[in-house]
């Protein structure tokens, strides 16, 4: 079985993206992959988590976690979702980094120990993303307490990615940039639920009908079925492994 755990980041569409999965439910589960209600595996999850602190589950422990989430059904792919698997918002910034509890991913692998457990994370600019943890998080520290003695132009998403990775041997991370959501949010979706490129699913355009006069939102995609029939017509056979980051 594979999981992906959906981890953020704080202040990014995480939300969103289970939305419009769960709006294909009946599709996925055809296709193998379950969208469980979050409402019932984030304290679950996370309560098992900080109980063992990356031990491997047993067989036990693990049928009963399984059957507390997906009851009777066998998926191939199962995803969750939650910003706090990273930590909450108050500690995104410490000692020099961005979340620098990043490395407790491996707490989550742990959970599946014999599967394949990847990760998917989208990121902001650090510009409009710190300012935002900030207005959020802030309370009554100034803006240099928040920061603890961090100089933001030193902060790195690469590092933190690095950091994740290095915690988890054999896991993959789907990232994606948040500012360029409206653009790729079909893809993402379908890299998240391991769907083939031409899969049909509803809410591939909830974003873009946010920002678009509905009689632009009709033409574009009037375009875009033109372009995908092409596409489809000169793609090969084959499909190549979605893009990530990996420790290979």
């Amino acid at each position: 079985m594979q999981y992906v755990f959906h981890i953020g980041a704080h202040g990014t569409d995480a939300e969103r993206l289970m939305v419009a999965l769960r709006k294909n439910l009946v599709r996925l589960s055809e296709l193998e992959v379950s969208v469980p209600r979050p409402r019932i595996y984030r304290n679950l999850l996370r309560i098992e988590a900080q109980r063992l602190q990356g031990q491997a589950t047993t067989d036990e422990d693990r049928g009963v976690i399984l059957a507390q989430i997906l009851g009777s059904t066998k998926p191939d792919r199962v995803v969750f979702n939650h910003d706090r698997f990273l930590g909450d918002g108050l500690h995104t910034i410490s000692d020099g980094m961005l979340y620098p509890q990043a490395h407790h991913t491996n707490w989550l692998r742990a959970l599946f120990p014999e599967d394949q457990v990847d990760f998917a994370l989208a990121i902001r600019n650090p510009a409009t993303w710190v300012p935002t943890m900030f207005s959020i998080y802030g309370g009554d520290r100034t803006f240099a307490e928040f920061l603890n003695e961090t100089d933001p132009r030193d902060l790195s998403w690469a590092d933190m990615v690095q950091r994740i990775l290095t915690a988890n041997p054999g896991s993959n991370i789907i990232l994606w940039c948040n500012e360029d959501l409206p653009l790729i949010w079909p893809e993402v979706l379908r890299l998240v639920a391991d769907l083939e490129d031409d899969e049909v699913l509803d809410g591939d355009a909830d974003i873009l009908a946010e920002i678009m006069q509905p009689e632009g939102l009709t033409r574009l995609q009037g375009v875009s079925r033109i372009v995908s029939t092409h596409t489809a017509r000169s793609r090969p056979a084959a499909r190549s492994r979605p893009p990530s980051w990996t420790n290979s």
